[in-house]
């Protein structure tokens, strides 16, 4: 299970997202995506399904910009929430939404 108060309020109106009464300005396609991830916190979705959500699922969008339109969301969402990326890459091939703190190795410093 997850917590709610994790998880971003978002505006379709104003193309934003909320969270701890700070607020971000999303592209179209950030908005999509923070959308689609929301639906199913702590479930993987693969790149190829996250094309599909933004329209490009007939090659024109690569990999590589996928990952870096995922850059920039992930950076947005952590200005609304910095503890921990909330936003994550899940190799090989995705991404996911979590609330879950990631397992820290010992010795490793928090930010």
């Amino acid at each position: 299970m997850y917590s709610s108060a994790l998880l971003p309020s978002l505006d379709e109106f104003e193309s934003t997202a909320s969270l701890n009464g700070r607020t971000e300005k999303l592209s179209p396609n950030e908005f999509e995506l923070l959308s689609q991830l929301l639906r199913y916190p702590e479930e993987t979705i693969s790149r190829e399904s996250l094309k599909r959500i933004v329209g490009c699922d007939d090659g024109t969008l690569s990999n590589r910009r996928l990952d870096a339109s995922m850059t920039v969301l992930i950076r947005k969402v952590n200005v609304l929430y910095p503890t921990f990326d909330l936003v994550r890459f899940s190799p090989p091939d995705s991404y996911l939404y979590t609330v879950v703190p990631p397992k820290r190795k010992p010795g490793a410093r928090s930010r």
